[in-house]
């Protein structure tokens, strides 16, 4: 009896694994099948090289004097020295603009606290360029060392680079990264036997501009710094495979 019991033990575990093992084939198979109907989801990129059209660039005007007139002749000077020295540089009036002198009190500070001890005035202007003589004002800041070094009370700002067919470049560079995404999958299905059917969706992230050679991945980039550059997209397609 105690034999036949154990016999009837061990079928019946047997039984139990047999049905578990089939259940957990059963599973993959509709994992696996499920999967096929979703599809592949597949990364694809591109980039295109591209060069800046438009600069604008910063020149701030400032200096502090006993007297707001001595101030304010001060900046005036600067101004038109800085602007002859602009269209030396053959960028043109029409493209400089002048925002015009603004002046302030200057307090004493003792031990880190404002006194009410007038020990001068402040003055500023500021110079702003916006031209599409990329090149001329690349040179323009090269130089102008030499024109603040006479004695001028100014400091400028490095010169940002835009590019302005960005709206032409953005649908290009996504459509290339889908027929790269495309290719991948191709690849990817091939190599298993099957084949690449139609695209079910897709997403895009923001297109990047970034300087040439560039690795950054951030989506939403704008880099100003540079004249020449590199508009990149990065796309996420999902395929039906057949």
């Amino acid at each position: 009896m105690k034999t036949r019991n154990t016999l009837i033990t061990v079928m019946a575990s047997s039984i139990l694994v047999s049905l578990a093992i089939f259940a957990g084939l059963w599973f993959i198979s509709g994992g696996l099948s499920e999967k096929g109907k979703k599809g592949i989801t597949v990364t694809g990129s591109a980039q295109v090289e591209t060069t800046a059209d438009t600069a604008v660039w910063n020149i701030y005007i400032n200096t502090q004097l006993p007297t707001i007139s001595a101030a304010v002749t001060k900046v005036d000077a600067d101004t038109k020295v800085l602007t002859e020295y602009l269209i030396s540089q053959g960028i043109l009036g029409s493209e400089i603009t002048t925002y015009g002198v603004s002046t302030s009190t200057a307090f004493e500070v003792a031990n880190g606290t404002q006194t009410s001890n007038i020990i001068g005035y402040v003055a500023n202007n500021t110079l702003r360029i916006r031209t599409k003589e990329v090149q001329k004002i690349k040179t323009a800041t090269q130089n102008i060392g030499q024109v603040l070094q006479t004695g001028i009370s100014a400091s400028s700002g490095s010169p940002e680079y835009f590019i302005s067919n960005l709206a032409i470049l953005r649908p290009k560079v996504i459509e290339e990264a889908v027929a790269d995404a495309k290719a991948r999958a191709t690849a990817m299905v091939a190599a298993i036997g099957g084949t690449v059917g139609e695209p079910i969706s897709g997403s895009s992230g923001s297109v990047q501009v970034n300087p040439p050679d560039s690795v950054e991945s951030e989506y939403g980039s704008y880099d100003t710094s540079t004249i020449e550059k590199s508009v990149r997209a990065v796309v996420s397609v999902t395929f039906k495979v057949n």
